[in-house]
């Protein structure tokens, strides 16, 4: 796969991308508090990615409302992404339910915090992590917001110059077989798009 270095750097300003970004300092892990109780730390390199899973646990139904166990995550240096949204630097982010894949994703290396709270009541969660540096999705999902950005900018320059025949902004029909993506890509296309404004 091709990094196309122009759209990264289109985005770049919003979305705090960098390709030449010294990591070093965003992965070293001196002078941090030790991780809370139930909290493992990793220490992401630069375009890498922290997946994880938690299971709904041993309840007899899988509905969400009566899902167990509670996942966080700290960005304790570093900067880092969850569908595109940038994560704030010493922030507790919660999720407070079962039955969650996702990952964490870094530009530039970063330090993270993140575990589970079983919840015994519910019958109990598993919970699986593993760092991956398989993230050319990441670059392709950059790639792509740049052209529907500048696909957006046409439109908005049709719009001031009263073109009507060419004012309509890009639509979008994201399809695919099952558990192939297609979420994950809307939700980060959304938040680039939210971040740029």
């Amino acid at each position: 796969n091709i990094v196309n270095n122009a759209a990264i750097s289109n985005v770049g300003n919003a979305i705090n991308v960098a390709t030449n970004s010294d990591s070093n300092n965003n992965t070293s892990t001196d002078g941090l508090p030790p991780p809370l109780a139930g909290r493992e730390r990793h220490v992401l390199q630069r375009r890498e990615e922290l997946r994880f899973e938690v299971t709904f646990g041993g309840a007899s139904t899988s509905m969400l409302s009566n899902a167990s166990g509670t996942t966080s995550f700290i960005l304790q240096k570093g900067s880092c992404e969850l569908y595109g949204c940038e994560l704030a630097v010493g922030k507790t982010y919660t999720i407070a339910h079962g039955g969650i894949k996702a990952a964490l994703f870094t530009w530039h290396g970063c330090v993270i915090d993140l575990g589970t709270v079983d919840d015994a009541s519910s019958g109990g969660v598993e919970f699986f992590s593993y760092t991956s540096d398989e993230t050319d999705a990441n670059v392709a999902f950059v790639n792509t917001h740049a052209q529907l950005e500048a696909l957006r900018d046409e439109a908005a320059m049709a719009v001031a110059a009263k073109n009507s025949a060419a004012s309509n902004g890009p639509r979008v029909m994201i399809v695919g077989p099952p558990e192939c993506g297609k979420t994950t890509l809307t939700k980060i296309l959304v938040a680039y798009a939210c971040k740029v404004g």
